[in-house]
């Protein structure tokens, strides 16, 4: 599996600090079938971080759809506080300074709302987001290559956020 973006790609329009969110780079890591399924997307504000991490300087949106008994499927994914079993959304932005030390972070649930929709989950994973986090409101699509399980993403929650 290539681990380049060829042929996807990402885009979002709102800002981060009054300053556009504009997608460079865009991975994805699935989960299938496991005690909890999930598809995690980051869509990063540099070229070349496809499958890897962000670097100082950075900034980027992590949306993620769960699923708690089977595969996540095509749908759409609403983010809500307290999910209670059901299938599920979320999202996560992060800002990084020089040596790519975290100069923000906005990922407690009761500053997020919005959704995630998922349309395709291979051989790529399409979709779009509609989100609120961070007092930021983004929105876009995503055509993401999906990352080898030691690629850029950690396991479930995380990119290999800054190196």
């Amino acid at each position: 599996m290539s681990l380049a973006a060829d042929a996807g790609g990402g885009e979002a329009i709102g800002d981060v600090g009054g300053s556009p969110f504009v997608v460079r780079s865009v991975s994805a890591m699935v989960q299938q079938g496991q005690t909890i399924s999930w598809i995690a997307v980051g869509l990063t504000t540099q070229s070349g971080t496809e499958c890897g991490p962000v670097h100082e300087g950075g900034s980027a949106i992590e949306v993620y759809a769960y699923s708690p008994t089977a595969p996540v499927l095509p749908g759409t994914y609403a983010i809500v506080a307290d999910p209670m079993g059901k299938a599920f959304a979320d999202a996560a932005l992060h800002t990084f300074g020089a040596v790519c030390k975290e100069i923000g972070v906005s990922d407690a649930s009761t500053e997020k709302s919005g959704t995630i929709t998922i349309t395709a989950t291979e051989p790529r994973v399409i979709g779009s987001f509609d989100v609120v986090t961070g007092g930021a409101h983004l929105a876009g699509r995503f055509d993401a290559v999906i990352c080898e399980a030691d690629g850029g993403f950690q396991s479930v929650g995380l990119l290999d956020l800054c190196k």
